[in-house]
């Protein structure tokens, strides 16, 4: 199911591959690899939090995966724009 899923985030289908990782996560919730890819969908969907959570957990599990530290920096970047955003808008009404 990890391999269907992941091929479905590959080609920026992740509402399909959503149901596929959360049936994988039941069946063996340790497996690092099942912890990216739910952290990639969140991210993509914009659910920011969600995606910190399972990003930091696939980090704590495969600390010296280039590809987790890649999404980890992408959403701290997103997480920090918003951040800027939020924080300009805030001004501009003040």
């Amino acid at each position: 199911m990890l391999y269907f899923a992941d091929a479905y985030i590959q080609m920026n289908r992740t509402s399909d591959a959503a149901p596929l990782l959360e049936a994988t996560l039941e069946i063996d919730p340790d497996l690092a690899l099942a912890r990216l890819d739910p952290g990639i969908v969140a991210s993509e969907s914009g659910h920011n939090d969600a995606a910190l959570r399972e990003l930091t957990r696939a980090e704590r599990m495969m600390p010296n995966d280039v590809n987790v530290h890649w999404r980890l920096a992408r959403l701290y970047r997103t997480m920090g724009k918003k951040m800027r955003q939020r924080l300009n808008s805030t001004k501009q009404t003040a």
